[in-house]
């Protein structure tokens, strides 16, 4: 009996040997699965995340192509263009735009100083100046609904920009150095735009911000009336 013990016995160790072994290559196919499973849950997220900054870049530089200010949504860096008739259906250059405002678009860097932001008393005339980081994420917000119809000032600032800003200047600090202003103003149908609100200013952008702060707000420069057709930068 006893010399029948032997085999039995290897036959079971081997057995358990072949059960391991099976038990870790499933191990390791399993953690491999989990690795690819991994790896493509990152690349989704690292799209996700990064995908914006392709598109803000590209409508960038495609709307600020231009020598000068235009009536169609293009402009130099830190100057507006302003619409003077609602969007058709052709306007390719940004999506869903709304079809009964007039919009003032312009594309910020922030990379060396503060922008003034100066708008006009509007008498009351809906209108905002949505900025939007870029990620698009619009982080503030100026006009009616938020800060009144009446005239205002307003530094946009880099995330790492420190200073002094003047009296009656509010400070509007964007988490990147691209900014997009994507203003609108209520246009009550071509009558209204081609009338009144034709020769109504709709914003004005200063880069100097040292020189608005040496003149104070509402000095010689009048800040806050500009011409609609040439807001520059």
């Amino acid at each position: 009996m006893h010399g029948h013990r032997k085999p039995t016995s290897f036959l079971l160790f081997a057995i358990l040997f072949v059960l391991l072994a099976s038990l870790a290559g499933t191990t390791q196919a399993q953690e491999d699965k989990a690795k690819e499973e991994e790896a493509a849950k990152l690349g989704v997220e690292a799209v996700v995340y990064g995908f914006p900054l392709v598109i803000v870049d590209v409508t960038k530089r495609v709307q600020t192509n231009v020598e000068e200010p235009n009536n169609s949504g293009r402009a130099p860096v830190n100057q507006f263009s302003n619409f003077l008739k609602y969007p058709t259906a052709a306007y390719k250059d940004v999506v869903r735009m709304n079809v009964d405002t007039l919009y003032s678009f312009a594309w910020l860097d922030l990379s060396k100083e503060p922008i003034i932001l100066s708008v006009p008393d509007t008498d009351g005339r809906y209108y905002l100046m949505p900025v939007l980081d870029a990620y698009t994420n619009v982080f503030v917000s100026p006009g009616k609904r938020t800060t009144g119809t009446k005239a205002g000032h307003f530094a946009i600032v880099g995330p790492d920009w420190k200073g002094e800003l003047p009296d009656g200047v509010k400070e509007l600090k964007s988490p990147t150095n691209t900014a997009m202003i994507a203003g609108r103003t209520q246009a009550n149908g071509p009558e209204d735009y081609e009338g009144e609100l034709a020769t109504k200013p709709r914003g004005r952008l200063q880069c100097d911000h040292a020189n608005l702060l040496a003149e104070r707000v509402g000095a010689r420069r009048q800040v806050a009336a500009a011409p609609r057709e040439s807001d520059a930068g």
